[in-house]
């Protein structure tokens, strides 16, 4: 078993550096509309509540880490470095959060989230890595999210990159349907001024 929640001391001047820089990045990102702000969230939230479930390289076995009032935060089994088997995360309750599943580091199975009283929040199935059924994540360890059934983009807005050209392109799908801007706001009630980032705009998604 491996402990990876140790960190260094940094002083008040690196802080408060560290603190402008993230300031001027959320303006920054909130007036470009990145889709990666949702990313920034997620990553954002692991760090407020003290988990960093790093990838140590070509190790096998367990690792874990803690909050710091001594409640397992994380745990995760790896096999040369990559994800293999359960994965999971509690709040600092000790309540279960979330529960994932890896073969040889890619998504399979069915991944849970639950809120801290035990309400199932959240069911998806992954099957080689990719989304298959459910709000699935678009992307391992992306915030990116998109409802799937049979393995197809059913409800949601999806960011994929152009392998040819190289660039983002922005998808829109609507009862497994591939569609324009404009249905899809009218489909999940958003304004037309406003921007839908990847994650948000489907989450009510039944």
């Amino acid at each position: 078993m491996k402990n990876f929640g140790h960190k260094e001391n940094i002083g008040t001047f690196e802080i408060c550096l560290w603190l402008f820089g993230l300031i001027g990045f959320l303006v920054a990102v909130f007036v470009c509309g990145n889709p990666q702000w949702n990313r920034f969230i997620y990553i954002f939230q692991q760090y407020v509540m003290k988990i960093e479930m790093k990838r140590p390289e070509h190790y096998t076995g367990v690792a874990k880490d803690w909050f710091p009032n001594g409640r397992l935060g994380a745990e995760a089994h790896f096999l040369k470095g990559e994800f293999n088997g359960k994965v999971t995360f509690w709040y600092p309750s000790g309540k279960k959060r979330l529960e994932q599943w890896y073969l040889h580091g890619d998504r399979r199975g069915k991944w849970t989230e639950w809120d801290e009283k035990g309400n199932v929040l959240n069911q998806c199935e992954y099957r080689n890595g990719e989304p298959w059924d459910g709000l699935c994540y678009i992307y391992d360890m992306k915030a990116w999210q998109a409802v799937y059934k049979d393995g197809k983009p059913w409800r949601g807005y999806l960011s994929v990159r152009n392998e040819e050209t190289g660039k983002v392109e922005s998808k829109y799908y609507v009862e497994g349907k591939e569609c324009t801007k404009e249905v899809y706001y009218q489909a999940e009630g958003i304004p037309a001024d406003k921007h839908a980032a990847p994650g948000l705009g489907y989450i009510k998604y039944k």
